[in-house]
């Protein structure tokens, strides 16, 4: 922003500058800017000026005292806010209106001595009110109506101006003036009136002025709504109104391309994080095929809730539907009454939803939990959104006049409406970036915008300066930065001319009024099924289990957990008609879990990768307690293969060792065999100097004085049998490697000292 350096003023008085606004000017030597009519207007060489403005400049200067009543009044308020409202108010009431019509109605002026002439100087009426001043007259009677501190006269008059305006556009279709003269339909070539002529007090001749085609007098539909929502806090109905039928062509397309995006994403977080939230948790017990059927039970803890990946298909698809229908409906823009447009986006949507819950239970608790997160999607309200996104980002075309005026319904729709004003901040502060980047950092935008720093420095600015330093108000038609410069450009712009500080009296006064209240929506409110509605849907899903099991024969059950700190894992448990289950547990996509219980009672558990083992499995014969394990596979990290066995057909105990995972007859390095007598055999293959070594125990416990036979065939493949008798007399046998005896011989019993250590 640029600035004009400079000391500041300590003469700058706040109540001073008041005084002079709000004084009556008598005459040329005396200091004042309202007229003999109560309009503030501006000064020249003594003469009022800027007459044109008068009826916004009063609305303004009433805006400014009744913000600056909102807070704890201070002396100047106390004494003076509800005189001058009063007065600055009836003059918008009874001065700003003339031009009877045939049937005696007065239509909106600008100033009762500001005229219209033909090229003869003829008289031929009050110069027609344009809508510039209208947004700042409604927002002068809100602040007026709604201060705390207005007495109830300013009220009432606030009231009558409100129902003034309304009863006068409802009549005449939202327009402040339609009683067009024959003079005033064309233009020359300089886009001036051709036939009309304003009066030049100054240079005291007949002049051009600037033509103002049908569109000046047109109230767009977010100003209509400005107006509809401030008469409808003073209680006068509004509920007949129709704002669409003003909608242009170049408008819908706007809302089309750049407002239904924006309030459709708004709609999709919002039903987004309502899913998110919803869950249904239950303990649930199934019996699946017979009840003796141990697996067959399943019982759990179920979270009936939506997979994220159909939660995010469901908000695609919302998104779509809700597109479709706000753009058909603003681009038909029927005068019917509007669709409960959530309500129809959502029943594109409900075959994707859980069907635990009924459609109508969804469509029904949906729309009403949305509507309560977002207030404005009730009945037509998201249409008022649009239109006022929609005029925001056309306003960006617009000349600086326009920018300036068009800030006061979106002050009344904020104001009146903190559900829209919430959704509308985003957009106003990139509108207010977007005019400090264009050289216009206007300071009643910024403020609505919350952008505190430059109303400050604006304020400061002002005060920074004698209050004749300049000689326009700032907000007017130019600029503010060519506001700043003007005065160092063109010092003699300033011979004669005299204009209040009521660019510094409404900032002050917006400022002590204190920002809007905005009430972002409540994201924490939850979708809201009764106890019967959720107890349904917890048989639903029980049933549809069984329905599933019996229909299908399988029922697979999948699911993930994800705990802190642990890899996540996935389970895939199946029930199968042939009363079998089975359950996988996989860790990173990799199976490292199976559980196998089978129809005769068979249970069998298979990991793999765990306990320093690459495989091992376990085989019960109907659970998993020690003393019901039947058999066991382990695959060691070395590839050994150990596999066991208990309480077979032909053995009370079998075991093999193995070098590698094949199980090959000649990969074998170890046996062990406690047959169904007791009587223990231990086998190894190739173990320290011999090729095979074998012992026979009469038990289990493997004691050198239990040993019933021993055989050993050494490197040299020298075959010798040892066998001991109940007597503990041995014989000794020997073969060669051809299988011929060599040897044979009785022994006394030593116990032999090289016998295995075993532990089974």
């Amino acid at each position: 922003m640029k600035t004009i350096r400079g000391g500041m003023n300590l003469s700058f008085d706040r109540d001073q500058v008041r005084e002079e606004l709000l004084r009556t000017r008598t005459s040329s030597e005396m200091r004042g800017f309202r007229d003999n009519y109560g309009y503030i207007v501006h000064y020249n060489q003594g003469i009022p000026d800027k007459l044109g403005e008068g009826t916004l400049l009063t609305a303004i200067t009433a805006i400014a005292i009744a913000t600056g009543n909102y807070s704890m009044p201070e002396s100047w308020e106390r004494e003076n806010a509800n005189k001058y409202l009063k007065e600055l108010l009836s003059t918008l009431l009874h001065q700003s209106w003339g031009n009877k019509d045939s049937f005696g109605r007065q239509h909106p002026i600008r100033h009762p001595d500001w005229h219209d002439y033909d090229t003869s100087g003829i008289q031929l009426r009050n110069r027609p009110m344009s809508k510039d001043s209208f947004g700042a007259i409604v927002v002068a009677a809100y602040y007026s109506f709604t201060s705390r501190y207005s007495d109830e006269e300013v009220r009432s008059i606030a009231y009558e101006l409100i129902r003034k305006w309304s009863e006068y556009l409802i009549q005449f279709q939202w327009k402040t003036h339609s009683m067009f003269i024959r003079e005033e339909l064309e233009k020359d070539n300089e886009g001036k009136y051709l036939h009309l002529r304003g009066y030049n007090p100054f240079e005291k001749k007949f002049e051009k002025t600037s033509f103002l085609g049908p569109d000046s007098f047109m109230l767009w539909s977010h100003e209509i709504y400005a107006l509809q929502n401030v008469a409808a806090k003073m209680g006068i109905p509004t509920s007949h109104w129709d704002v669409r039928k003003n909608i242009n062509k170049e408008l819908i397309q706007i809302i089309i391309d750049y407002a239904v995006p924006l309030i459709v994403d708004v709609a999709c977080r919002v039903l987004d994080s309502i899913l998110k939230k919803w869950a249904y948790p239950f303990e649930y017990s199934i019996q699946l095929g017979p009840d003796n059927w141990s697996f067959g039970r399943i019982v759990g803890f179920h979270v009936l809730k939506i997979p994220s990946k159909t939660r995010e298909e469901i908000i695609e698809g919302f998104r779509n539907a809700l597109q479709e229908i706000i753009r058909e409906y603003v681009r038909l823009n029927t005068t019917d009454q509007l669709p409960d447009v959530i309500g129809a986006a959502i029943n594109r949507i409900l075959d994707k939803l859980p069907m635990e819950i009924s459609p109508e239970s969804w469509r029904s608790k949906l729309t009403e939990t949305i509507q309560q997160v977002h207030p404005w999607f009730t009945g037509n309200s998201w249409y008022e959104l649009v239109i006022f996104l929609a005029s925001l980002q056309l306003l960006k075309t617009q000349k600086p006049a326009e920018i300036n005026y068009t800030v006061w319904p979106y002050i009344a729709e904020c104001e009146t409406r903190p559900e829209i004003g919430y959704l509308l901040s985003s957009a106003i502060s990139e509108f207010s970036g977007f005019l400090e980047k264009d050289e216009n950092p206007n300071g009643l935008w910024a403020w609505l915008a919350f952008d505190s720093n430059i109303v400050y420095e604006q304020l400061n600015l002002i005060k920074s300066h004698d209050p004749d330093y300049w000689w326009e108000f700032a907000f007017d038609s130019a600029k503010f930065n060519d506001w700043v410069s003007k005065p160092k450009k063109e010092p003699s712009a300033k011979e004669g001319k005299q204009s209040p500080r009521l660019d510094f009296l409404i900032l002050e006064g917006l400022s002590r009024r204190g920002h809007r209240a905005e009430f972002p929506p409540d994201l924490s409110i939850k979708l809201n099924f009764s106890p019967s509605e959720l107890e349904d849907a917890k048989n639903i899903f029980i049933d549809g289990i069984k329905k599933t099991f019996n229909e299908t024969g399988k029922y697979v059950k999948e699911e993930f957990s994800d705990f802190i700190g642990f890899p996540q894992r996935f389970y895939k448990k199946v029930w199968d008609a042939t009363f079998t289950y089975t359950e996988e547990i996989l860790t990173e996509g990799k199976l490292v879990t199976k559980i196998t219980s089978v129809a005769n009672g068979l249970y069998t558990k298979e990991l793999w990768n765990q306990d320093n083992l690459k495989y091992l499995k376990r085989l019960w014969t109907d659970s998993s307690a020690a003393g019901k394990l039947i058999e066991r596979v382990e695959i060691g990290l070395n590839d050994v293969l150990t596999h066991e066995y208990w309480n077979s057909d032909t053995a009370k105990y079998w075991k093999g060792i193995w070098s590698d995972a094949t199980e090959d007859a000649e990969k074998m390095i170890e046996c062990i065999i406690i047959d169904l007598n007791g009587v223990l055999s231990h086998e190894y293959w190739n173990r320290g100097p011999d090729k095979y070594w074998k012992g026979v125990w009469a038990d289990a416990s493997g004691k050198a004085e239990k040993i019933l036979e021993r055989v050993i065939i050494n490197s040299e493949d020298i075959k010798e049998v040892v066998v001991w008798d109940v007597n503990g007399i041995s014989s000794r046998t020997v073969y060669n490697k051809f299988g011929e005896l060599i040897s044979d011989s009785i022994i006394p019993w030593v116990p032999p000292i090289d016998i295995p250590p075993f532990n089974w």
